[in-house]
């Protein structure tokens, strides 16, 4: 699939990434809430498991749900259905430009208990709603704890009405750690996905890159000291100058408080 247009420049090294299963772990470092024991794995949802699955719950067991007794009918302080994160270590900088989610394809609507009893009343178009509607994709350059900066931000479409995984493309933006923040539902009160993949290219520079519309002036919280060093065939030694993605004007000027030698 080559429909994501990624970073100019670099097309033969950007790519859909695959599976990336050691991005995560089954833990709340990860997550912010899992129902533990029922199948969720947030780690098959990065191997693209065709089985694979993570919904919101409050990971205590099948048992737990006290708070919403009439589901799908909760009160306004349920947590589930809003401000989910799912966050990833890349282990290494990434620089990325696109992601794509599936969603589980229900055949029937999956079994809820209240205190035992089977919860009757949930259906399979309940289910469809339960697919993300407002999101952000974040990235940090700091660790899983943030602060985090937002990559883009927009809103998905109904499971039922769009065929096959939804993309979403922005900006290139390097960094090592990413959170996806779930925003809200399309009417149900849990949120599920089924895989997840990014676009992108493993980067061996770090830096996080700084973006400006053109005939802006960009601007940096404190003046930068750049020296490049270079090799007898004419490239930039490491630690050296380099722009981490996309199209990059360079203007030297002692005013820009910005140094070269």
């Amino acid at each position: 699939d080559t429909s994501i247009s990624g970073v100019p420049g670099v097309s033969s090294q950007q790519a859909w990434l695959g599976a990336r299963p050691d991005w995560v772990d089954n833990s709340f470092i990860h997550m912010s809430s899992s129902l533990s024991g029922q199948g969720v794995d947030l780690r098959a949802v990065l191997n693209l498991s065709p089985d694979a699955l993570w919904h919101s719950g409050n990971g205590s067991g099948v048992w737990s749900e006290d708070g919403c007794p009439h589901l799908p009918k909760c009160p306004k302080d349920w947590a589930y259905d809003k401000n989910q994160w799912l966050a990833f270590d890349a282990r290494v900088c990434y620089t990325l430009s696109a992601f794509r989610t599936s969603f589980p394809n229900y055949t029937q609507a999956p079994a809820y208990y209240y205190r035992g009893i089977r919860r009757a009343n949930t259906s399979r178009d309940d289910w469809h709603a339960a697919h993300f509607k407002s999101f952000e994709l974040q990235y940090s350059v700091a660790g899983l704890q943030g602060p985090w900066r937002t990559a883009l931000s927009g809103e998905a479409q109904r499971p039922d009405i769009v065929q096959g995984p939804q993309k979403f493309a922005f900006q290139p933006v390097t960094a090592r750690y990413w959170r996806l923040l779930l925003r809200n539902t399309f009417g149900f009160v849990f949120m599920a996905l089924q895989t997840l993949e990014f676009f992108g290219f493993e980067s061996m520079w770090c830096a996080e890159s700084v973006w400006c519309q053109s005939s802006l002036q960009c601007r940096a919280a404190d003046a930068s000291l750049v020296s490049l060093h270079w090799n007898e065939d004419g490239s930039v030694q490491s630690p050296g100058l380099a722009l981490t993605a996309g199209q990059h004007a360079l203007f030297v000027s002692a005013s820009h408080g910005l140094e070269a030698s």
